[in-house]
């Protein structure tokens, strides 16, 4: 073989190595494209988020605020942008007066409220707002940062701003009226006179809210709970009430058995009606005693024992002039106290028992 022979052999070998070379660093780069593609993919798809309907999301970018993600599928620079927070533009509750201690003081006493709340609204998300419209240094932001921004915990503030203005209004208030008031729904935020809040309270806590990116809905109370020993001091006195009345409508039935008896004697001898007679005897008495004088001293003592029969008469009223002993009689029967019949009953069990 010459010369030239082997120079063939080593082009073509040559060449077919300069091919592999080519056809390896194709590949290579080929896959380092794809691997390039594949992470770039994973970054974007790593950004996309979605949001709700009834949400808002604050978006940081380093740090500061960037913007606000409204509902639908969003995109994020990851590392760079972050979701700060996400607030809810539906209507939320907060529970008021959960912690300890719980219990609000009254003009007369201590109460504990039941199912405090307020209800609050982000207001305008979308759309920045001024709370002074007059003040032109204040500038415009959304509800959205407002929540997020201008307080650490906006839930918190506005539990303590709702709670301070609850102590301070209902301070003036008794027991009595809370609990009445709460039967009907006590709603605080209602501007109608006497039912809320003062007015004026009211604005400043609307003021204060709308400066957090929060509308004012309402402030309730179900009920409130009463401490033990007032319980048992309102059951006490609502047992004397009740006492009390027993015994003035007793004393009532007493008065109607005995003057009502003697009265409808009188109607029936005389032919007169009850009214009639009842009208006599509240406009002149005196009258009444002169025109009837001789019928009363001549049935006086028939009427005497059958007030002490059908009406159980307690108080002895005699004196010179009959008419008017029934007079003092039927007036007087309705202050009568049950503890001297009830003494009465006891001096006869006694005596029943001496007897024995």
């Amino acid at each position: 073989m010459g010369i030239m022979g082997w120079i063939m052999i080593f082009a073509c070998v040559g060449l077919m190595f300069l091919g592999g070379i080519f056809i390896l660093t194709k590949f290579v780069l080929l896959v380092a494209l794809g691997v390039i593609l594949f992470g770039i993919a994973v970054f974007l798809l790593f950004g996309l988020t979605y949001v709700q309907e009834q949400e808002r999301r604050g978006v940081e970018f380093f740090g500061e605020y960037f913007m606000t993600l409204k509902p639908g599928l969003q995109w994020l620079l990851p590392g760079a942008m972050k979701v700060r927070a996400t607030i809810s533009v539906w209507e939320q509750e907060i529970p008021l007066f959960h912690d300890e201690p719980a219990s609000l003081d009254l003009k007369d006493g201590t109460v504990i409220p039941e199912g405090a709340k307020v209800f609050v609204k982000l207001r305008d998300p979308d759309k920045p707002y001024k709370v002074d419209e007059e003040d032109e240094s204040e500038r415009p932001e959304s509800g959205v940062y407002r929540a997020i921004y201008e307080t650490p915990d906006w839930r918190e503030f506005i539990e303590d701003r709702i709670e301070n203005a609850l102590r301070s209004y209902l301070n003036a208030f008794t027991i009595d009226d809370v609990l009445v008031a709460a039967k009907g729904g006590f709603n605080l935020a209602d501007h109608r006179p006497d039912v809320g809040l003062p007015n004026n309270e009211l604005d400043a806590i609307e003021k204060d809210l709308s400066a957090w990116g929060f509308d004012l809905l309402r402030i309730t109370i179900t009920d409130f709970e009463l401490p033990k020993e007032i319980v048992k001091a309102r059951d006490a006195v609502q047992v004397r009430q009740r006492d009390a009345e027993a015994a003035h409508w007793l004393a009532e039935q007493r008065a109607e058995e005995t003057g009502g008896a003697v009265i409808q004697m009188f109607c029936k001898m005389t032919g007169m009606s009850r009214a009639d007679v009842e009208k006599d005897l509240q406009e002149s008495p005196e009258d009444f005693v002169k025109k009837y004088q001789s019928f009363w001293e001549k049935s006086w003592d028939t009427i005497y024992r059958r007030m002490g029969i059908d009406g159980k008469a307690y108080f002895d009223a005699r004196t010179q002039n009959p008419l008017l002993d029934l007079i003092t009689l039927w007036k007087r029967m309705p202050e009568g106290r049950d503890e001297k019949r009830k003494e009465g009953k006891k001096g006869e069990k006694k005596e029943d028992r001496e007897e024995d």
